[in-house]
């Protein structure tokens, strides 16, 4: 479970490393996001841009987000099995349409959880691991 204020590893292409967590969208009385779970959050820490590299977002811009892994742990599924990971990752997403900014994920962070496919199959078509 994300709560408010948490720190979680942005994971596309758009230039951001560290997001803080502010709200969850679309829950009343709940404060912890799951994995899937739609979020605003505050970049923190952006990557030094290169001469053939710019970055999408600045630090302390705004953006909406979407859980993609927690240490925390996947709602139980229906065969009873729940799947940790060793890290709290988010991808950044498009305030109106809900499209990813990002066109690719880093590298060696391309795990999600199956829970993000539901919502978000464009997101899940860039990564090519689902767990």
């Amino acid at each position: 479970m994300i709560n408010l204020k948490a720190l979680l590893r942005c994971v596309d292409s758009t230039g951001a490393q560290v997001v803080e967590c502010i709200t969850v969208l679309g829950k009343k009385s709940v404060h912890h996001a799951k994995v899937g779970d739609k979020i605003v959050c505050v970049v923190k820490q952006v990557k030094p841009s290169t001469s053939n590299s710019t970055n999408l977002v600045k630090k302390g811009e705004v953006c909406h987000g979407v859980i993609l892994r927690t240490k925390y742990g996947t709602p139980p599924r229906k065969n009873g099995m729940t799947v940790k990971f060793s890290d709290n990752a988010v991808a950044l997403i498009n305030k109106n349409t809900g499209e990813p900014l990002g066109q690719k994920y880093d590298q060696n962070s391309n795990l999600i959880a199956k829970e993000v496919e539901k919502y978000f199959p464009k997101m899940a078509a860039v990564s090519d691991k689902k767990i």
